[in-house]
This record gives C-alpha cells, structure tokens and sequence, in this order.
C-alpha cells in the first residue's frame, strides 16, 4: 500500500514540476507583473502553486484512469477473465479475479482445489474463493 501512495505522490510531483516550469505559465507570470508594474506577493504565488498541485493531482488520476480504461478494453477484447491454472494462483492482492480452468470446490466449501472442472477464482484474505458454473 505504502508503494502505491509513493507512486502516487511521485506522479504528482512529475506534473507539478511540467506545470511549474512550463513556458505558459512563465508568460503569464511575466504579463501580469509587467501590466501591475510590480512583483506578484507571496501570497498569489502560493495559490498559484497550490492550484498547481491540484492540477497535478488531477492528472495523475487521469493517467491512471486512463491506463485501467485501456486494461480493461484488452481484457474484454480476450473474452473476458484471464485464465490461468490452479498451479499458478498464488498470493495474489485481495479481489484479483481469474478464470482457472481446472478449480474445482468441495462439498460445502468455497476454497478452490486443483483438478477441477473449472470455476472462477478471487483473492480474499489468505485464500482463493471458488464460483463454480451452475450446471
């Protein structure tokens, strides 16, 4: 979780520091000193700076939105679930969700076991929870 709020605060910095330095905003900032004939206060350049984080923030989520819009049109576009096999579930995040075609349940459970005819597989806690197709 910790690397995921890194990544995250990294991004932000990446599209902080493009709006920072840009050569727009060093136009406006010098239009707007030079109409007032004096220094823009402290005061200014912290919100704008703020808003620029804002911005960045933005566009950090965006970039991820858009990277899991184009994850989930590929996985659609292969028929839906990955599949994989009951030897390559492993520990996994929770709420990851394969198809594994040879799972299979048992009696009153829903831990999936190998050998099986096929079932959909999701991560929950320390173990791989079973659906099998109704028959």
């Amino acid at each position: 979780m910790m690397q995921l709020v890194l990544a995250y605060f990294v991004a932000i910095l990446r599209h902080w520091g493009t709006l920072v330095t840009g050569g727009l905003v060093t136009a406006i900032i010098t239009v707007i000193q030079y109409r007032r004939q004096k220094t823009i206060s402290w005061n200014i350049a912290r919100r704008i700076l703020f808003a620029f984080v804002l911005i960045a923030s933005f566009l950090a989520w965006r970039e991820q939105h858009d990277r899991a819009e184009i994850a989930i049109q590929k996985l659609g576009a292969r028929g839906g679930l990955t599949e994989v096999t009951f030897s390559m579930l492993g520990d996994l995040p929770n709420g990851t969700v394969f198809y594994c075609r040879d799972c299979m349940t048992v009696r009153n459970s829903t831990t999936c076991f190998g050998d099986g005819a096929g079932a959909t597989a999701i991560r929950e806690g320390t173990q791989w929870i079973c659906v099998e197709a109704e028959k």
